[in-house]
């Protein structure tokens, strides 16, 4: 087993673990950011930039058949009414 107290910001770890482990500050004070807690919110904010491309990719291809979703809607506009 090694020993890592000689190493460069091995104090700091220490420190910094001492705290998240620390169950007092994980219970509801506004300290309580966990590293899992951290996780959850980088997952939700990829999932929210994914929704987000893929509603602008929609968008553009709305935007590029225009025209095509423009004349198909006239063209069976203009067959209805003949039928009428």
């Amino acid at each position: 087993m090694e020993n890592y107290a000689d190493t460069p910001g091995y104090e700091k770890y220490m420190a910094i673990k001492r705290y998240f482990c620390n169950p007092k500050n994980r219970a509801g004070t506004p300290s309580a950011i966990t590293p899992n807690l951290i996780l959850n919110f980088s997952i939700l904010f990829y999932i929210l930039q994914l929704l987000i491309i893929w509603i602008k990719v929609f968008i553009s291809f709305l935007e590029m058949h225009e025209s095509a979703f423009a004349r198909v809607l006239s063209e069976s506009g203009t067959r209805d009414s003949g039928l009428r």
